[in-house]
């Protein structure tokens, strides 16, 4: 993105550009924890069914650009206003869009562009290099902490639930729709639809119907009772933080971030003059600006608001409900289970038949304590490394989707 851009045109080119790119590598990183749960062993113990894309600031507009923009097609078209994404720079008078699949890439960043002769493209270089393909890039649930959507036409049906947190005030990102501004500058970018349209909308299209009818709770109803003051009806799924202007005229957009002021006290910002400030004016002092009562216990306090309000939502729209407690004892012949090399010198494979996915795999010691779990296998065939487990005789629990299947293991 180039924000000093000196046209409005060159200013919205670079946020698109740089918007998709964050789209791409955010879509990346999903498949990437696919690719290690299906490839390597789930690494990073996850339930990759049950994916969270959560930002805040410029990554609110990722996390939601990254859940809406599912298609380069929603990119020359859109609604609020029309055409937002196309430009005319060069001399060709036709409009063209801000963003050339053949240049930049799939929105997924999962396919390679042709390479550049050069120009402003090295030769031989390109902007988008495929990673982890085959893999689905889609998540479950959006989170976004002051943030806006590029274009309100990008939610549709297809799109996951999302949760929103926004301060009403907030200058920089809007929280209904309004032109984007540089903050350090004023200048216009483009216009953007901020968090109360994008949960009215979402709850519109049934999108987080899971969590309909999540209220009552303290959370919920200070929600509730905020989106009041601001004269617009309770969307479930949005918290709105009325909060005043300060003194100075300022709106506190991030009252959950807090920073070290002995460090940024000392850092001059580069932007100061554009503001109207003294040359050498620091970094805690622009941003103080804003936030002038930033501390640890303020944010905190509003990050525990923030979780108090997303855990029940996730949790119905992650479907985290326990099974049941009642357990079934299989034999390993119903599910063709196997087990292997036992003893086990490093690397236990167990195996069964494809028809019977193992759900999750435990591995207890002699006095019941868990010492390695895989809450999430969900295939047919894993391999465990207990390298860091101490020699000795070990208990393997294997669920399946109508009971477990229990074997004794001598690990070396």
């Amino acid at each position: 993105m180039e924000p000093p851009a000196q046209t409005q045109p060159e200013r919205a080119l670079g946020l698109i550009n740089a918007a998709y790119r964050g789209v791409q590598d955010a879509r990346t990183c999903v498949r990437f924890f696919k690719r290690d749960f299906a490839e390597s062993g789930n690494n990073y113990r996850i339930d990759t069914s049950k994916i969270v894309m959560w930002g805040q600031g410029t990554g609110g507009y990722i996390s939601l650009a990254a859940s809406t923009l599912d298609t380069y097609n929603k990119i020359p078209i859109t609604e609020m206003p029309v055409g937002k994404f196309l430009t005319n720079l060069d001399a060709d008078p036709e409009l063209e869009p801000m963003i050339i699949e053949q240049i930049n890439g799939d929105i997924n960043g999962a396919t390679i562009v042709g390479l550049s002769p050069g120009g402003p493209i090295p030769a031989g270089d390109t902007l988008a290099l495929p990673n982890h393909p085959g893999y689905s890039s889609d998540f479950q649930l959006t989170v976004n902490m002051g943030g806006a959507l590029g274009d309100i036409s990008w939610l549709d049906e297809n799109s996951p639930a999302v949760i929103s947190y926004h301060v009403v005030n907030d200058q920089f990102a809007p929280y209904k729709s309004a032109i984007l501004v540089v903050p350090t500058t004023g200048d216009a970018i483009v216009e953007v639809q901020g968090s109360y349209l994008t949960v009215a909308k979402a709850n519109t299209l049934g999108l987080n119907d899971a969590f309909k009818d999540v209220n009552g709770d303290p959370f919920s109803e200070a929600a509730e009772a905020a989106s009041a003051t601001t004269g617009d009806e309770y969307e479930n799924g949005l918290y709105p933080f009325n909060i005043p202007l300060n003194v100075i005229g300022r709106a506190d957009g991030s009252p959950w971030n807090w920073w070290s002021k002995e460090k940024w006290d000392t850092i001059p910002f580069p932007g100061a003059v554009a503001l109207g400030l003294p040359e050498g004016t620091t970094f805690h002092f622009v941003a103080s600006l804003s936030d002038m009562k930033m501390s640890s216990e303020k944010g905190r306090t509003y990050i525990d608001t923030i979780m108090g309000y997303f855990a029940p939502r996730a949790f119905e729209v992650l479907n985290l409900r326990p099974a049941t407690t009642a357990v079934t004892l299989l034999d390993r012949s119903v599910v063709s289970l196997s087990v292997s090399p036992n003893p086990s010198y490093g690397l236990l494979t167990l195996q069964s038949n494809p028809d019977f996915e193992m759900k999750s795999v435990r591995i207890l010691d002699v006095t019941g304590k868990t010492v390695l779990n895989r809450p999430a296998v969900n295939a047919s065939k894993v391999q465990i490394e207990h390298n860091h487990l101490t020699s000795g005789t070990y208990l393997v629990e294997i669920r399946f989707e109508k009971g477990i299947v229990t074997e004794k293991v001598l690990l070396h």
